[in-house]
């Protein structure tokens, strides 16, 4: 599907994503750690990227034709909207606990995800050829 993709702003806002298995480990860790008991930690990928950056890695990975059609906040958003720049967790003391650094990146984690849905698209193509059969 070669549907242009919205990004709202400017796209250079950065963000830092952090894929599930990553997150899912820690909280292994952190159960079995009496030391963590009523302590707040921050979870997630330090490594940051820009929106207009995830969008072309996106873009790249999925072989499509599609193009960034960009959205400035006050057509998109209430009066008084506002965006944080920039994302980026501080995990030193989750990291320093667990010896636990995130290892999938976003590059990893976005061939993933992709994968994940082609397979759930076909999936779901094969469905609807056995009931239009039936």
């Amino acid at each position: 599907d070669d549907t242009d993709i919205t990004v709202y702003g400017s796209g250079e806002q950065t963000r830092s994503f952090t894929y599930v298995e990553d997150v899912v480990h820690w909280l292994i860790l952190l159960s079995h750690d009496d030391r963590a008991v009523g302590d707040i930690f921050n979870l997630g990928n330090p490594n940051e990227i820009t929106i207009t950056e995830l969008a072309q890695r996106i873009l790249r990975l999925t072989g499509s034709a599609s193009r960034l059609r960009y959205i400035p906040y006050d057509e998109a958003y209430e009066s008084g909207f506002e965006d944080m720049g920039r994302r980026d967790p501080d995990i030193s003391k989750v990291t320093a606990l667990t010896g636990y650094q995130p290892r999938i990146d976003v590059d990893e984690a976005l061939r993933r995800t992709i994968e994940w849905f082609r397979e759930k698209r076909v999936e779901e193509q094969q469905r609807t050829l056995r009931l239009a059969g039936s």
